[in-house]
């Protein structure tokens, strides 16, 4: 818009708008309602009644607008150029998405798409952070995404891309590992650590992870905390790489879990244990499963597991079933006992994920005290998972002379 010598663009403009949900009156409520897509040759040429931002849409020149469902509303893309119908449109899986940003602690992501048996990016996204941390470490705009616009991949060849697009399943890449990946000496670079390969309509989407990647502070104690309210687990754990090997970085245990070792005469925990344990990343441990091939392990009976490093440790402290799982930065674990203080788990416990990277602007950013993460039973919201910061619960026992707490009230 700055050549047109418009300050702004038509999307921030319209950001103050507000159209009516319900009904076809026009092309946002009737994608909403009809769930099917409504294209706009000439978006300055429509009924004002039909469109509202029609004086709008020609104030900023724009053209051309599609408009699509999604999950939970509308996406709306245009052009200031003419489109005779709405460009073809790869459908991105937004659960993958949304744990790829959310929990796995992916800093961009790039599609690429296949023509002429070739792979090249088309889309690409990089989180406002990593653009910032990229551009104070090298002193320019350059990041992992636009250096691989270059790059032109050979559908038949053996990179992780071509590999995900012939599997037609989504695929997890260790760069270090990756000994046919092309731009292998480009991520390390970059200071990429990994990446998921998922195949969708005409091409591949490419979710990294940066090596510094890591949950801390409050981020890390709410997801360990909130994991065993929402699961009925007795402990958390929180495992990290460090020189190939993982290594506990963060732990958690359940008061009722605390006190049963206590009354059976064991000092410690099976969490404080597992701190002096090294496992090794290319082992079979289901740590480093977990993080390896970042799919979610389940562990029944922990103390019979001959693939857990620490099987005898968790006969020792009476843990049943453990489950781990990849989030970012390594893998997080949490299990149970074989008592009435923790939940008893047939399968892996199929409960919501906290959103890490929601805690963490929460925390960070926002500075929360408190976080609240409420579920649906029935036909209301009850409190399935709570966390207070130890400032806040500092302050509140000094005040209050109790432990109670808004969050955990």
């Amino acid at each position: 818009m700055d050549a047109a010598g418009k300050a702004g663009t038509f999307a921030a403009a319209s950001e103050h708008i507000k159209l009516p949900a319900d009904g076809c009156n026009g092309p946002v409520s009737a994608v909403y309602n009809l769930g099917q897509p409504v294209f706009l040759k000439d978006a300055g040429a429509c009924e004002a009644t039909v469109f509202k931002r029609r004086d709008l849409a020609v104030e900023y020149g724009m053209r051309s607008i599609a408009f699509i469902p999604c999950e939970g509303g509308v996406q709306e893309f245009g052009t200031t150029k003419t489109w005779e119908a709405i460009p073809p449109y790869p459908y991105f899986p937004k659960a993958e998405l949304r744990q790829a940003f959310e929990n796995m602690g992916c800093a961009y992501a790039q599609y690429w798409i296949l023509k002429d048996g070739e792979f090249t990016i088309a889309a690409d996204f990089v989180t406002v952070a990593r653009r910032r941390a990229l551009r104070n470490r090298r002193g320019d705009d350059q990041t992992f995404c636009s250096a691989s616009r270059q790059f032109a991949l050979s559908a038949d060849g053996d990179g992780p891309v071509a590999v995900a697009y012939g599997l037609g399943q989504p695929i997890y890449v260790s760069v270090a590992d990756a000994k046919t990946m092309r731009r292998r000496e480009l991520a390390q670079e970059f200071g990429i650590k990994g990446m998921h390969m998922y195949p969708v309509e005409g091409g591949v989407l490419e979710c990294g992870i940066p090596e510094d990647a890591r949950l801390s502070g409050n981020t890390l104690e709410a997801a360990m905390k909130m994991r065993c309210d929402n699961s009925g687990a007795g402990y958390a754990l929180y495992w990290t790489e460090e020189s190939g090997q993982f290594v506990v970085a963060g732990e958690y245990v359940t008061l009722p879990m605390q006190r049963q070792w206590s009354l059976n005469g064991i000092s410690g925990s099976f969490a404080e244990a597992s701190k002096e344990v090294k496992i090794d990343m290319t082992g079979d441990d289901p740590v480093a499963m977990a993080a390896r091939f970042r799919d979610p392990v389940f562990v029944q009976e922990a103390g019979e597991s001959e693939q857990l490093v620490r099987k005898d440790m968790a006969k020792q402290y009476g843990i049943a079933s453990v489950c781990f799982i990849a989030v970012e930065g390594g893998v997080l674990e949490f299990g149970t006992s074989h008592g009435p203080e923790t939940s008893t788990w047939s399968g892996m416990p199929q409960v919501a994920d906290m959103p890490k990277d929601e805690l963490k602007t929460a925390f960070n950013v926002f500075e929360a005290d408190y976080a609240i993460f409420w579920c649906l039973q029935a036909d209301r919201y009850i409190v399935g998972a709570a966390y207070v910061t130890p400032e806040h619960a500092r302050a509140l026992r000094n005040q209050r002379g109790d432990e109670v707490s808004y969050a955990e009230w």
